[in-house]
Order: C-alpha cells, then structure tokens, then sequence
C-alpha cells in the first residue's frame, strides 16, 4: 500500500480532519506527508510526541481536535479497539541477504529454529527460510498475529509452547528491542539479526543482567508497604486499578494508584513510595528497568505473591 491508496481510502470513508502519527525514525518525512494530504483535500494534524506502537493510540486527543480519523504509520492493527476509525500503514523494508547468509553459520548448533521479525521485514521471512533451510537448519514460522512471523514489543505469550519445538530463536529486526521480550520468557536461546550492524546478536548475557534486576526487585515487593500503581490511559495500555488494587492492599500493603499518559522515570520522581507496578506497556518492567530509581515491576511478575 501507498499513502495514495491511503488516501484514496480517506476520501473512501468521507475524512474531513485526520491526525497523523508517525514514528520517530520517520519524522523527517512528515511535512511532505501532511503536504500531500492536503493537497486532496483533507486537513492533516501532526501528533508530534512519540508513537511507540499499534497500542498507542491518542483518540481522545484527536477527537478533541475534531478529527474524523487516525492515520497510524509504521505499526499493522492487533485489535485495538476505538471508537474514532483508525488507518494503518504499515512500513516494508528489503533486506540485504548475502551478509544475512554467513551470519547464521555462526549459530549452526541450534538447528532447530522459530524465526520472526518485526513488521518491517515480515516480507522477507519467506527468503530468510529458504536460505536457513539451504544451510541446514529446521525451520518454524509461526502465526504470532495478522502475518506470519510478525512480533510487537510486547508479544511473548506464544514462547512457553514453543520453546518445546526448537532449539532457538532468530529475530530479524533492528537492535535488541523485539528480541529481549522474547530471551526474558523463554527458556531458549534467542538471537537477533541486527540488519543495520548486518550482525548476529547472542542476547543471553543482557537477559541474565535484567533477569538479575527483576528478581531483585521481587524481593522488594515482600518488604514494600507502600506501592504505586502504574496505569496508562493509552488505548491499547490501559487497565482498570481497582481489581489488582484491593488484591494488592490484601496482603497489607498501601497502595496508591497513578494516572498517566506516558510512564517515564521522571514522572515517578518525588512519589513516597517503595515500589511500582507497571500495568501498562510491558517493556517498561523490562529492559527500562535500570533507569528507575525505585524498584518497578509489571503486574505479571507478582501474580504469584497474590
């Protein structure tokens, strides 16, 4: 799909206003993207904060603005619901094979493999099976979400069951970020393909270091007697307080619930309490685990003392 085929089904839906949201790497672009909106006829507004995923979704914000609907760049549709129609545009990239090809010989023990990729180079799984199964290895590309192969941030739940199947994981993406969802739930080695260093990445020594840090933080929970509850009114993050809340409050623990859009370290400093619980995007209690000054954990990880 192109933005004039976007477009086209803009004016196909009768938008008069849309709020565009548009992800870091793609900021650039984005005057010359309201520019051709405009120039068909619809009123183009720019959400200029950060967009980091299908689950971030600013209806409210639009709907203040009058807008009609949301055009949604980089990021495919995982059933979000809203009210306020949302378009999305998923982005496409091609992948440079050759160094891709002597990179795997260097995980050749592991030949049993579940390969995935972000969105961005879903396109290019069916190549990328072709060639590890030429080298040798058994491959699985499994039906996370809408494409196959295709994993968000966030998407680990599929991990116990398959681990049973495979040796290791081959992520195709950009850095660490898709990866270390999935190394911090399974019990298998996970390795990405970096395709901006044109590298293999082993992410077994980071997933001790947060794994450390997590258990840690467990361990502060037992003595913590007052908590903050995180919770997100993103869209796609939101959760209601007030189950976890009284279950939290059984054990004999204070718990006081904080409202915000975005959860970052800095909003949390000055708040007099001992620990955090994150009921909003996952990675927060991840691998953002070192840039808080108190502990923080995702409510998942104290379902057990509950």
């Amino acid at each position: 799909m192109n933005l004039r085929e976007v477009i086209s089904k803009l004016k196909g839906e009768r938008v008069k206003r849309v709020l565009i949201q548009i992800p870091d790497g793609l900021r650039v672009k984005s005057v010359e993207i309201l520019k051709e909106i405009e120039s068909n006829g619809i009123e183009a507004v720019l959400w200029a904060e950060h967009t980091y995923g299908a689950c971030d979704i600013p209806e409210n914000e639009a709907k203040k603005l009058g807008c009609d609907a949301i055009l949604h760049f980089g990021h495919e549709d995982f059933g979000v619901k809203t009210s306020l129609k949302v378009f999305y545009f998923p982005i496409f990239y091609p992948l440079e094979l050759k160094e891709l090809k002597k990179e795997v010989r260097k995980i050749s023990n592991y030949k049993r493999l579940c390969l995935l990729s972000s969105v961005q180079f879903t396109k290019n799984l069916k190549k990328v099976k072709e060639i590890l199964e030429e080298e040798g290895f058994s491959v699985i590309v499994p039906k996370v979400l809408k494409i196959r192969g295709m994993i968000l941030g966030c998407t680990y739940n599929f991990v116990k069951n398959m681990d049973k199947k495979i040796d290791a994981y081959l992520i195709i993406t950009s850095g660490k970020f898709h990866g270390l969802a999935i190394a911090l739930k399974s019990s298998k080695k996970v390795f990405v393909y970096d395709v901006e260093k044109k590298k293999i990445i082993n992410l077994e020594e980071e997933k001790k270091r947060l794994k450390k840090i997590i258990e840690w933080n467990k361990s502060k929970f037992k003595e913590a007697k007052k908590i903050g509850l995180l919770i997100s009114v993103k869209a796609g993050q939101f959760q209601s307080p007030h189950s976890l809340k009284k279950k939290i409050e059984s054990l004999g623990k204070e718990v006081y619930v904080f409202v915000m859009n975005e959860i970052t370290p800095e909003k949390l400093e000055g708040l007099d309490v001992d620990l955090f619980i994150n009921t909003a995007c996952p990675r927060i209690g991840m691998e953002d685990l070192p840039n808080y000054k108190k502990p923080i954990l995702n409510a998942e990880e104290i379902l057990d003392f509950l």
